[in-house]
């Protein structure tokens, strides 16, 4: 028998207490439910997800490249949220990095 939390469609993956917690619900093992929601909750002052959006808006050449590899990724990581984030990582913090050294 499947868990609530599968039932449901729904799983909470804490990174760091000290940094942020992710909640999402939606995702269930034979894939997608109607409607998927994320709460993310940041530590006051980390700003890395507003700093990469606005690059993206200012930037659309590496928007597109974001994309890309997003569909990409799709393709690889169709039912596995976590693979799925953890291979866009790379590409999101270099892009921060641009972002906050004003390239």
């Amino acid at each position: 028998m499947k868990s609530w939390k599968a039932r449901a469609g729904s799983s909470c993956t804490k990174t760091s207490v000290e940094a942020k917690s992710t909640s999402a619900r939606g995702y269930t093992e034979d894939g997608f439910a109607d409607k998927v929601y994320h709460l993310h909750l940041k530590r006051l002052g980390d700003w890395d997800e507003l700093v990469f959006r606005d690059y993206l808006e200012g930037h659309p050449k590496v928007a597109a490249d974001y994309a890309a590899l997003k569909l990409d990724l799709l393709s690889k990581f169709k039912y596995n949220r976590p693979a799925y984030t953890e291979a866009k990582t790379d590409f999101i913090r270099n892009v921060v990095k641009r972002a906050r050294n004003d390239e």
